[in-house]
């Protein structure tokens, strides 16, 4: 079965999934149903059509559960495990069975009120900072108050409330969960697998004029953004023109969120931020974050020759002998050449040298032939390099 969601149905205000495929859910699923299976060649024997019966229901309950994809719908699997195998202790008839049936039950449903009851606070609390088993406009503001005044470090707010603003369950609180909380407002029952739009690029610029500053992002998808300006904001005033679907929230903290309380996308799929009253600036400081209608993060790249937008990312094992992966990522395709130098300067391997498209990679340097040494790893693109150290011990 490929990977993904199967079975939605809406009950009451509730979205029920009933199968929910992905890697980990795979592979416990063939489990259970390999054990199913040998539990059908074990039972052949058996006459009782209800205690077959019963067994049955069990291993459907146990995948049930294993590929739930919310936590009623595991619920509703788990107490059909805990029903099927009280059943199946019943059906020996004997007084000892019964005896120890009610008491399996017992525990049974002391376990189920207990998962239950976690299902409930997390249902009525994440999202809802106030407390007042509502979600809306009040929990969307104080989650952007509690990003601008430092997210999990915010000294604004309790614990609990940043436990409820965390909607990603990511340990962190940023534009993506301003927007999954929108979500929930607007009723769009949204997870982060059914995004309306894409998780593609969002292409950033900028300009200067005079003592103005001018951030423009594109994207055909983006609903939300985060950006910090260390240094900028706070003897600037901001703007986002010709954008009336968004709002703009900033405080004296160099940090502003840009969202839409509908959850629309910029408006001719381009956002201009406006900063009046700067002096001088670094572009490779501003950090953004960007998030689609679901709350996925998007990849922001600056089309800007003093920012990069591929990185050596990763180099294992280092120190080597004599082989070593190097992992590498591209935000931006164009013409790439990644080799390796001595530190004589003198270019002792190539790696790859051609176009790159966009994405992840990863590629195998052997350095077999070569003595014990320090090496520099160089990845050089656009007019723009960036290196690392590499040491080969033999």
């Amino acid at each position: 079965m490929p990977h993904g969601t199967y079975g939605i149905y809406e009950f009451l205000e509730w979205q029920l999934t009933f199968g929910n495929v992905d890697k980990l859910s795979k592979v416990f699923a063939y489990i259970f149903s390999i054990m199913g299976v040998i539990g059908i060649i074990y039972s052949i024997h058996v006459d009782n059509d209800g205690e077959i019966l019963a067994a049955f229901y069990y291993v459907g309950g146990a995948l049930g559960v294993t590929l739930a994809g919310d936590f009623l719908t595991l619920f509703l699997f788990w107490e059909i495990m805990a029903f099927s195998s009280v059943f199946l202790i019943w059906y020996r008839k004997s007084e000892f069975s019964v005896e120890v049936g009610f008491r399996y039950l017992l525990w049974h449903v002391t376990g189920g009120l207990i998962l239950l009851a976690g299902i409930i606070i997390k249902y009525n609390l994440s999202g809802d900072l106030n407390d007042d088993m509502v979600v809306d406009i009040l929990d969307i503001v104080s989650t952007v108050n509690m990003v601008l005044t430092g997210g999990l470090n915010s000294p604004d707010f309790t614990d609990c409330q940043k436990t409820d603003a965390d909607v990603t369950g990511d340990g962190t609180i940023n534009i993506l969960d301003v927007i999954q909380i929108i979500n929930l407002v607007l009723g769009n029952g949204l997870s982060l697998n059914d995004s309306i739009g894409g998780i593609d690029y969002v292409d950033a610029t900028y300009r200067k004029e005079g003592n103005d500053l001018f951030l423009t992002f594109d994207s055909k998808y983006a609903v939300g953004l985060e950006i910090a300006l260390p240094g900028i904001i706070s003897n600037a005033m901001l703007d986002v023109p010709n954008q009336p679907d968004f709002t703009l929230a900033t405080k004296n903290t160099n940090k502003c969120v840009i969202y839409s309380p509908m959850n629309k996308t910029f408006n001719n799929n381009s956002l201009t931020l406006q900063i009046s009253g700067v002096s001088e600036f670094d572009i490779k400081d501003i950090n953004v974050i960007a998030g689609n209608d679901v709350g996925q993060e998007m990849s922001v790249r600056w089309l800007a020759p003093e920012v990069h937008n591929f990185e050596i990312s990763k180099m294992y094992p280092n120190p080597f002998n004599p082989v070593t992966q190097i992992d590498y990522n591209v935000n931006q395709a164009g013409e790439l050449r990644l080799s390796v130098y001595n530190i004589l300067g003198q270019e002792v391997s190539v790696l790859h040298n051609g176009y790159q498209p966009e994405g992840e990679f990863k590629v195998t340097w052997d350095a077999s032939s070569l003595s014990s040494g320090v090496y520099y790893v160089s990845m050089v693109m656009n007019g723009q390099m960036e290196t690392m150290k590499a040491v080969l011990v033999k």
